[in-house]
């Protein structure tokens, strides 16, 4: 079967599903709809036509996806080629000074963050981040966090903050922080 023929077959397919369609949102109660709604109908309709559609750019475009790939290589290739070169002169990782913790809870003054890397575990209690508290409560929305205040080792390290109210964990978050070493830049 040729190319032009197939063509023509999907081309009369689209053709009857949107006569077909059109049909049935103009006269529902004319048509055994089955058990099927109306809705039902037009959307299987516009998926057979959506279907047919693909079908006939296919035949349109037969060797994009090769195309495709062949693009994608040779930019991951280009743009390899010009980070390598000598232009690239640094690498900064910036690590903010402060984490930001959004908590938007209320507890109370007993609360405190613990703060838990690969190496160690750190609690700090909530009075010492000089909140103000009414009734034995703190009212806390965006906590800020001193990264200078958590132990770190030297590189990489994988974090995990939480707030602890009477024993539950009301808050969490996780966070990678790089430290250098003292003296690097």
């Amino acid at each position: 079967m040729g190319k032009r023929s197939h063509a023509n077959r999907l081309m009369q397919r689209i053709d009857e599903s949107i006569k077909y369609k059109e049909l049935i949102m103009q006269y529902p109660d004319k048509f055994n709809l089955g058990d099927k709604t109306q809705k039902q109908w037009v959307e299987l309709y516009d998926e057979e036509i959506n279907k047919n559609i693909r079908e006939l750019e296919k035949l349109r475009h037969p060797n994009a996806t090769p195309r495709l790939i062949l693009l994608a290589i040779l930019g991951a290739v280009f743009f390899t080629l010009f980070m390598i070169t000598p232009q690239v002169t640094t690498l900064t990782i910036h690590n903010p000074e402060k984490i930001f913790f959004a908590i938007n809870e209320t507890v109370s003054t007993e609360s405190y963050l613990l703060i838990t890397s690969e190496q160690q575990e750190v609690q700090i209690p909530l009075k010492h981040f000089n909140l103000p508290s009414v009734n034995n409560k703190y009212q806390i929305g965006t906590l800020p966090i001193a990264i200078e205040e958590i132990p770190l080792e030297k590189g990489s390290n994988q974090i995990i903050i939480q707030l602890i109210d009477k024993g539950e964990v009301k808050e969490i978050i996780g966070y990678n922080i790089v430290k250098e070493a003292s003296g690097e830049s």
